[in-house]
């Protein structure tokens, strides 16, 4: 299903006007595949942040909103909201 997406996304697209990025995100316990997007080089981490579902994000008392993502040896905090806390430090 996701090469049909993929291939409309791309005939929509000039030459060099955007990068095309298939993403997907594996169960941290398990290791299998939960979910995959596909997103264009131009759309911000925090439109994908969003988009991605964790469970953790839904609970009532939650420790932590802190999130981020770790790309390329380098930490892309996501610092939106006012408790957030820097996780590459």
């Amino acid at each position: 299903m996701l090469k049909e997406k993929e291939k409309a996304i791309a005939a929509s697209l000039t030459f060099k006007q955007d990068l095309i990025l298939h993403v997907t995100i594996y169960h941290s316990f398990t290791g299998k595949k939960s979910q995959e997007f596909i997103v264009l080089g131009s759309q911000k981490l925090s439109a994908l942040k969003d988009k991605i579902y964790c469970v953790s994000d839904h609970l009532e008392e939650k420790a932590d909103t802190s999130s981020y993502f770790f790309i390329n040896n380098t930490f892309y905090n996501d610092m939106r909201l006012p408790t957030s806390t820097d996780m590459s430090k």
